[in-house]
């Protein structure tokens, strides 16, 4: 091998972690073909919360969305989103709202008060609400 002894200049290139390789690497180990899923820490908001389609069955539900919104605001604070676009079905809604990403998605239906009448928000875990 052949030795030089003239200078040569180095560049030295940086390839720390920052905070969109972060953000792209835990969207990409959680997320599936169509869906995102954030960590809960990063997610843009925590608890989506779908109100009923405007003139649908369910739309006697919407009543109680100032109620239910103010419960999960208790535990969730300025984390909170309320889709209350009236002439999106709930379907949609809740599609758009899993592509999204959001941990957390209540879909108020037209049982709901049956349901939530005496119904204590002090605890939400994935896919379970206890009393």
């Amino acid at each position: 091998a052949v030795v030089s002894t003239q200078s040569v200049l180095y560049q030295m290139g940086c390839y720390g972690i920052g905070v969109s390789r972060v953000m792209a690497a835990s969207v990409e180990v959680l997320s599936s073909k169509t869906e995102l899923r954030w960590p809960q820490v990063i997610a843009p908001f925590t608890v989506a919360i779908l109100v009923p389609k405007g003139g649908s069955k369910e739309a006697s539900a919407t009543n109680l969305i100032e109620q239910i919104t103010s419960q999960v605001e208790n535990v969730f604070k300025d984390d909170v989103i309320v889709d209350d676009r009236e002439k999106l079905t709930v379907g949609r809604k809740l599609r758009e709202a899993s592509k999204t990403g959001y941990p957390y998605i209540i879909l108020l239906e037209r049982n709901v008060w049956i349901q939530i009448q005496n119904w204590n928000f002090t605890c939400l875990i994935l896919k379970q609400c206890l009393n």
